[in-house]
Formats: C-alpha cells, structure tokens, sequence
C-alpha cells in the first residue's frame, strides 16, 4: 500500500498547519480512495500522531454520527469519559507505536451521546525513514453480535444454573467414548462422587463388576447411537460401594453436520419407589391370605352353629349340658368375631373399611362389648357391670365399629386389667377408679365419633 501524506506533530503536540487533503491524481490512488469511501459497515479514518483526526469515510459518518465536523478533532472523543479518565486512548496509540497493531473491543460512543460496542484496529503509519507520521483506525460495530452471545451465554448459563440445581436426578453428559464430562450437584447427591473425582472416568463405574464385565455400558451407548435414545432400569453402584435402583436414559447428541458429539445421560433413584411397590405387593398377598383364611375358617363355623342353635331347643337338659352348651355357644360367637376382624384387617389394608350408619343405643353397644369380651372375662372369672342411664343415649354411627372400639378395655386384659388391684363387691368385680374413668373416656371418645360421622 502506498504511504499516505499524514502531517506530523508540530511543537508541544499540537498538529502542524494542516494544508487542505487533496483527492490524490493518481490513477492506483484513485481506485484507493473510492474504495475507502464506498465502505460504510466500517469506520475507516487516518489519526496524525498525536491521534486527531485527518480524514473520514462514509462508514465512519454512518457508525458515529459525525461529519467532516469531526476532522481536526481529537479521536477521543469517541470513548466514554471513564476511559479517557484512565488514559485508554492514549494507551492504544502507544502500543500501535510500539508494536504496529493494536487490536480492542469495547463501548464507544457516538455524536448523539448512545454507545455501541465495537471492535477497533488501529495500525500505526510511519515514511520511509521509519518516523512515525499516523495512524489508520478501523471500526467496526458488533453491538448485534454482542447481544447476541450475550443472549445465548445467559440461556447457556440459565440452563447450566438449572441443571446444576436439580438435585433429584443425575444429570451429566459424556463423551462419545462414554467418559464423564460434566456432573451436577444431583449426581453428586445420588452417586457421592464429587465432580473432580469423576469428570474424565468411564461411566462403566456406575455398573455392577459383572455387568460391566458383560459390556452392558457400550451396548447402551451402541443402542442410544443408532436409534437415539436408551432407557433402562436396574441396580447402579455408588462411590461407597452401594447400590440403588435407577432409572436411567441416556440420549445421543448431534451437532448440525449430524457427527456424534457425545450422549446426555440422565438418572434418578427409584430405590424409595421400588421398596413401596414391594410392600405393595407383600401387602396384597397378605391381604389374600386373610381373606383365604377367614374364608376357610367361617366355613366350618356354620355348622357348629346351626348344631348349638338345635340343641337350644331341647329341654330338660342337665345342667352340666347348658353350661356346656352356652360355653361351645359363646365360643363359636367368639371364633365367629375374630374371622371377621381378620376379614376387617383385610379392608383396613386395602383401606375398604366400609361404616354403615345409623342410629344406635349406647345400652345396646355396651352390652355387645361385654358379651364380646365374655370368653376373657369368664377365663379369669371376671364379671363387668354395666351402669346406664334410665333414658336411652341415642347416637349415629356403625353399631359394629362401636362395639370393636369399647370391647377393648374389656377384653384386653394386659391392657386394661393386668396387674391392677380389683376390689370384689358381692361377688362382683368392678374396675378400679382409675381404669373406669379411662373406660368412660373411651366411652365418650366413641360417641364423639359417632357424632362426627365416622
């Protein structure tokens, strides 16, 4: 390129008398000049050496704002007031001088007083005696570009600040030789490895010996390669040795010419949710199995009770006969309670208890409750005395719930009589006072349910 006439530094800095620019004659100067000219997607302009401004292009006039009002002035101008503080524009003229080239990017501003920010090479000019004469500036505005990157590098760090926060599931990527690239803090949740231990190891880690043994990792990653994805579950190895049930899918990831970049592989813990499922179906099995049993059992009890209710027609029995006829009787009535409380746990555990409601006599209630616990209290030659009220406490609820909750205390004797002190009245037992208010508060505990619909 041929050197161009820049005039040099006068005294104390200031510019020599500066003749008027002159449009080169030359033909190869010519095209030069129009060229220069003709190119507006950059500000290209001449600095003496002391950095002011000696000519201006059309890009120049479009990027800044300015004319050829600009020539003559100082090109600091076109830096914010914290940069010229800090002497920025003076640095790079010094290190164009120093080195030929100086290359930066940053916020300038224009005529109007808006910024952009620009990429700026300002390459230094100096005649054939080597003596510094200018320098060329070219400007160029990526205010787009920039906002651009800056856009994708807030999504790229939004989706890194949400995987890296996601602490249920093992989120990472791999290479396409299945090394470990990247780790979340879920992984290092699920697998206790930090991201130091692991990036750069095999994810064959995470597979049982004889799984990895078998080569079950590269058939994933050979599966994932040719249709996509994989999905599989079954036992994964933590750093400490221990296992857990995961569900694991693992993706291929390809750039836009469709070569392999690696694969995302993403896995959750399901242990919690396997043991529930197992005492899901431990709970069923019990389930049929007392349903079988009550069914077994209530079979055989039929008769029985048909045979006591024959035998209760006869008269003249002995007394011996009565006495065992009612003890086989309140027997059976027993047996035939508790198939019905195994059926009852049954439904609790399928939680298909039905309550049939209505209006039931507290009267009523407790007498079942005692003839219920006759076979407890009669074993330890026990009686319980019922005392109620002359007029009849009506309440609404399921009569055989209500049963089941005050034959508690009556028939439980561990519970409610074991190692108490029982005072014989007339030959009768009556609880001790303590235990009979405990009675009458489960009483009214009964009946406060009973009012509340249970």
């Amino acid at each position: 390129m041929k050197q161009l006439d820049v005039p040099s530094a006068g005294e104390n800095g200031k510019p020599a008398k500066t003749p008027t620019v002159a449009r080169p004659s030359a033909i190869a100067d010519v095209d030069y000049w129009t060229l220069v000219q003709a190119i507006e997607d950059y500000a290209i302009f001449l600095l003496d050496a002391t950095g002011r401004i000696v000519s201006w292009n059309a890009g120049a006039q479009k990027l800044t704002g300015y004319t050829d009002e600009i020539v003559g002035r100082h090109f600091s101008c076109f830096y914010p007031d914290e940069a010229v503080a800090r002497g920025w524009p003076a640095y790079e003229l010094q290190q164009a001088s120093l080195t030929g080239r100086f290359e930066d990017e940053g916020w300038r501003v224009r005529k109007d007083g808006t910024t952009f920010w620009s990429n700026v090479v300002i390459t230094s000019i100096r005649n054939d005696a080597g003596i510094l004469t200018g320098f060329a500036k070219i400007t160029r505005d990526l205010t787009a570009q920039r906002e651009y990157l800056e856009a994708l590098r807030q999504s790229e760090e939004r989706f890194r600040l949400l995987v890296d926060c996601v602490k249920d599931y093992a989120i990472f990527m791999l290479d396409p030789q299945g090394h470990v690239v990247s780790w979340n803090a879920g992984a290092a949740r699920i697998k206790g490895y930090s991201r130091e231990e692991i990036v750069g190891q095999h994810f064959s880690v995470f597979y049982a010996p004889e799984e990895a043994a078998a080569g079950k990792p590269a058939r994933e990653l050979a599966i994932a390669r040719q249709i996509g994805h994989v999905e599989d579950e079954g036992w994964r190895v933590r750093k400490d040795g221990t296992t857990f049930w995961a569900n694991v899918v693992i993706t291929a990831m390809h750039d836009e010419s469709n070569r392999l970049r690696g694969f995302a592989k993403v896995t959750r813990d399901l242990t919690e949710r396997r043991q529930r499922e197992e005492l899901e179906r431990s709970g069923e099995r019990m389930r049929q199995f007392l349903a079988t049993l009550a069914h077994e059992l209530r079979n055989p009890l039929a008769p029985v009770r048909n045979a006591i209710g024959v035998m209760q027609l006869e008269t003249g029995v002995s007394p011996t006969l009565a006495r065992s006829r009612d003890l086989i009787d309140r027997q059976v009535t027993h047996l035939t309670r508790l198939v019905d409380d195994l059926l009852d746990v049954g439904r609790i555990m399928s939680n298909k208890v039905e309550l049939r409601l209505g209006r039931v006599d507290l009267a009523e209630v407790m007498a079942r409750a005692i003839e219920a616990a006759r076979p407890f209290t009669d074993a330890h030659e026990q009686r319980v005395v019922q005392h109620m009220p002359d007029e009849p406490v009506i309440v609404r609820g399921d009569m055989t719930r209500l049963v089941q909750v005050l034959q508690k205390p009556f028939a439980q004797r561990g519970e409610v009589l074991a190692g108490e002190q029982h005072h014989r009245r007339r030959g009768a037992y009556r609880l001790p006072h303590g235990r009979a208010r405990s009675a009458r508060r489960r009483l009214r505990h009964s009946c406060a349910l009973a009012r509340q619909d249970l």
